[in-house]
């Protein structure tokens, strides 16, 4: 093809658009596991899992990128600019990630360095649970099961407070993407809806919390040990508090950050420079869940990856081209929005 190609903006994604000229005939050799894909419409009510099937028919474009680019061109480009202060820019997001992560492992580094100072006191010997035996069989007698409980839940509450601070840096660093992601499609006209209590699904807060309980569960070995024997006990109960303030923090960051929603703009501060402009971009999103979004851009993904196995004219997509893409697939899959249940 002659001609400039096009620019490429956020992504550069390699798509082929075949249109075999007029009375051609399609060759054998390219029926079957070399047709052309066609879109599965998902029918009325339904949700269709499958990935679009190929198809014998050469007639029949894989993808028309001139009708999605004038769908992209008719619904007009948004400056993100008008709607957003500072929310959507990479620096300024970047910044107060880093910030607040900071100031979140400085909270929850507490606790580590209280282990540093007076750790030691709260070690508890675990040698005396197993005196007399010979540690280097394993067995699974009562008391080397103890022995090894001991050993296991002080490993954990030694280990604990280092643990935060690299979740911490992990759950700002999702976030970080997921409100970028947001914003792209925001304004795309795509309204991507985060789950509140997503932690619940993820094996990251489980594998923490259970962490923790063990941890915690050192606390029946520690008032045992000869530390404890001779100093009061509310001595006890103060220090394992110092350990706990910090951690309980992390906890409460971990219960409140883990989606994305708690970072993104409050509608207050979206609407406050053109209430009107601000109100209309939301009637006119598409509103997909978080995961429909991202099986409709694994179909998108899949699309693109087999066309460009039959590349024969290299095209990129923009920004907005992309997320009209991933628009279309996920009404594919789940029908058009007025036959939606």
């Amino acid at each position: 093809p002659q001609g400039p190609k096009p620019a490429v903006d956020h992504f550069n994604l390699a798509i082929m658009k075949n249109k075999p000229q007029t009375g051609s005939e399609p060759d054998s050799a390219t029926n079957g596991a070399t047709g052309n894909l066609v879109d599965e419409q998902a029918e009325p009510g339904h949700i269709n899992e499958g990935y679009d099937k190929r198809c014998t028919d050469l007639s029949k474009p894989i993808l028309d990128i001139e009708d999605l680019r004038q769908r992209v061109a008719a619904k007009g480009k948004l400056e993100d600019y008008k709607y957003f202060e500072f929310e959507n820019l990479p620096a300024s997001m970047v910044f107060q990630s880093m910030t607040a992560a900071l100031v979140q492992v400085m909270v929850v580094t507490g606790a580590y360095y209280f282990m540093q100072t007076t750790g030691a006191n709260f070690t508890p010997q675990c040698k005396r649970y197993h005196a007399g035996v010979d540690m280097s069989k394993f067995g699974t007698d009562k008391t080397r099961m103890n022995a090894y409980a001991c050993y296991v839940t002080v490993f954990a509450f030694w280990t604990y407070p280092l643990c935060c601070p690299l979740a911490v840096i992990a759950v700002y660093w999702k976030n970080l993407l997921d409100r970028r992601l947001f914003y792209e499609c925001m304004i795309n006209r795509i309204f991507l809806c985060f789950p509140t209590m997503s932690y619940l699904h993820s094996p990251v807060f489980w594998f923490l919390l259970t962490y923790l309980a063990c941890g915690l569960s050192a606390i029946f070995y520690i008032k045992d040990s000869p530390t404890w024997e001779v100093r009061p006990f509310h001595e006890l109960i103060f220090g394992i508090f110092a350990y706990l303030s910090p951690i309980t923090a992390f906890m409460i960051v971990l219960f409140t950050h883990f989606s994305a929603n708690a970072d993104i703009v409050t509608l207050p501060n979206f609407i406050a420079r053109d209430r009107e402009k601000a109100v209309a971009l939301l009637n006119e999103c598409t509103y997909i869940r978080d995961k429909d979004f991202r099986i409709a851009f694994r179909r998108a993904e899949h699309l693109i990856e087999e066309l460009a196995s039959e590349s024969r004219i290299l095209l990129t997509l923009d920004t907005p081209e992309l997320m009209q893409l991933v628009l279309d697939q996920h009404e594919k899959r789940t029908g058009p929005p007025s036959l939606r249940k």
